[in-house]
Parts: C-alpha cells; structure tokens; sequence
C-alpha cells in the first residue's frame, strides 16, 4: 500500500476514533473537551497521522529489505542480476531519515530496474567496516557484484536519478 493511502487511512479512522470519543465523553450539558465534536474528530485526524507515519509503516523504514551479515550482502547483493542500491544509514542520523522518503520514491520509481537494500550501521557495525563505511548516509551503487559508485552524504532526487540511470546505461 503506497504511503499516501497509509496517511489516508489513518486520517479516517483517528477521525472515527475522535468521534466515537466525543460521543463518549459528552458530558450531558456540562462542558466538556468531548461536547466540542469537530474538535475531537481534528484531534483524532492528527492522532491518525501519526498512526499511518508510525503504526501503519511499523515505525521501521519501507526502503528496501535489511540486510545484517556478510553472508546476506554477498548473497542479495554480490550475486544480483541487477543493478544494486545498498543505503547504510542509521535511524538516529538526520540526513539518513531525510534521504528515506526519497529513496522510497525511487525504489517504486525504478521497480524492476534496480534493487534496493538497507544496512543500519548501528545494527550491523561489521557491514559497515567490512564496506568501509565512514559516513552515514552512504549509497553504493553495484552492477554485477562489483561497486562501481559511492555516494556519501544526502543528495537530492534529481543528483540520485542521474546517477541511477548512468547505473542503469541510460
């Protein structure tokens, strides 16, 4: 499900959940936060939000699947058929968690065409080293098992795309 809907769905249904509150907690003539019903379905619509950024994505990033051992790196990258995108990143690094939503806009972008993979530096430190890894975020770029571009530091959409389609031969 694309994050949008994610969003949308979680609008609804905190909406929903701030209604069914107000009806809960009206207070039978006396003030209360819950007598004030668009109030409560706004205050659940926000709260829905946060449920479809946190809840509904599981609070851990959509890019790409994880990968945490040198035998999964040699395995889903090494041997890939296809061009390969590894991001190492860390979730308490900004620049990481501003690259994300791009990079999830680009894996759906280029879906069929490249492979995406994460590898959290503070989950698999050994990947890091073993790779080289001195700043986060970092993008290797692989064709045929063999890293044929580094990127270090956030880079924005359009910097990303031209490097993919040079991966790519376009």
């Amino acid at each position: 499900m694309p994050f949008a809907w994610k969003i949308a769905l979680g609008i609804v249904v905190g909406g929903v959940v701030g209604y069914v509150l107000s009806r809960l907690f009206y207070g039978g003539g006396s003030y209360s936060l819950g007598a004030n019903r668009p109030l409560m379905v706004a205050v659940g619509a926000v709260v829905g939000v946060l449920l479809g950024t946190v809840a509904f994505r599981g609070g851990a990033p959509a890019l790409g699947e994880p990968l945490t051992t040198s035998k999964q790196f040699r395995e889903k990258v090494l041997k890939a058929d296809k061009p390969v995108v590894v991001d190492f990143y860390a979730m308490r690094c900004p620049p990481c968690r501003k690259l994300l939503p791009i990079l999830t806009k680009l894996e759906e972008e280029y879906e069929g065409k490249l492979i995406f993979f994460r590898v959290d530096v503070d989950k698999a430190p050994g990947l890091a080293q073993q790779y080289g890894i001195r700043g986060i975020p970092t993008l290797l770029l692989y064709i045929k098992g063999e890293e044929v571009h580094r990127l270090i530091g956030g880079r924005p959409e359009g910097v990303l795309r031209q490097h993919f389609n040079a991966l790519l031969g376009h």
